[in-house]
């Protein structure tokens, strides 16, 4: 029996086989390329977030550490180097085109043993900067965020500060001289942090001539220079510094120095005053003349 073969049908299945695989090579060279460029892009913009995020955040350290105060609370802030220098602008800026950066500082709070938590009261040394990144890609819309905190490392006097007296105020800015114009009066001593403290020694320092006397708070004397009240005795000249009776304050609250006395008129004298707690830590008033 003789047997025919149709070779053109052959042929053809062959032709479409081959076809259909050159198209499945097609397309999964295609598939490759796509992810290779999705990945590529992907990696792209992740690339700039990161460079973004952390020019800012340099720049940010870069304020803190020249000009503390350029630094303010507040939302959707700008940067910009436009002067040649880092600054804030006061609303929000477009990097490379096509990112938006808005920046947010809050201060930031820490507890009595001056570690960062929420929950305790204001450094005014330490902001926490938020950062959001937003961008758009074939109009869906993309965001990303990231947190640091700034701190002043060139004049602090919070927490950097150490010991208990980065809580402890001293107000003078309603000091004055009574009508003999030989006692100092109307000094705040004021406890704002969360945890009590104990005042152990007061130093005052004046510019006229003479000596301190007393020092009375609450209407009772904690040093007196003649009725064994504190150390040393005697009347004392300016810069002694003065064991006093304890003074404790509870978070929150305020005593008045009724009294610094002085033995000979001090009007016209420029004043400062050194408040030393029990922990050794102290503070020094700004410089007034009341």
């Amino acid at each position: 029996m003789v047997r025919f073969t149709n070779k053109k049908g052959h042929l053809a299945m062959e032709v479409l086989i081959a076809l259909a695989l050159f198209s499945l090579f097609v397309a999964g060279t295609f598939i490759l390329v796509t992810r290779y460029l999705d990945a590529f892009e992907r990696n792209k913009t992740e690339a700039e977030i990161a460079f973004i995020a952390q020019e800012t955040f340099d720049g940010l350290n870069a304020i803190a550490a020249t000009n503390w105060d350029n630094l303010t609370e507040g939302l959707a802030f700008g940067m910009t180097t436009s002067t040649g220098e880092w600054s804030l602008l006061p609303m929000p800026d477009t990097m490379h085109t096509e990112y938006t950066r808005t920046l947010t500082l809050q201060m930031a709070q820490r507890d009595a043993d001056c570690e960062l938590d929420p929950l305790y009261i204001d450094d005014p040394d330490t902001y926490l900067a938020t950062l959001q990144i937003d961008w758009q890609i074939e109009n869906a819309n993309f965001s990303r965020s990231f947190e640091q905190y700034i701190t002043r490392w060139d004049e602090p006097y919070n927490c950097i500060k150490e010991g208990l007296i980065r809580y402890l105020n001293i107000d003078v800015s309603e000091a004055e001289l009574d009508a003999t114009k030989k006692s100092l009066t109307d000094i705040e001593l004021i406890n704002e942090g969360n945890i009590d403290l104990s005042i152990d020694k007061i130093t005052v320092e004046w510019t006229k001539p003479g000596n301190i006397v007393f020092i009375k708070v609450d209407e009772e004397n904690v040093w007196h220079s003649s009725n064994g009240t504190g150390s040393p005795q005697g009347s004392q000249p300016s810069g002694t510094e003065l064991n006093i009776v304890d003074i404790d304050l509870v978070p929150d609250e305020e005593v008045e120095i009724n009294a610094f006395r002085f033995d000979s008129k001090v009007d016209g004298s420029i004043f400062h005053i050194t408040v030393i707690l029990d922990d050794g830590s102290a503070t020094t008033s700004e410089i007034f003349i009341p």
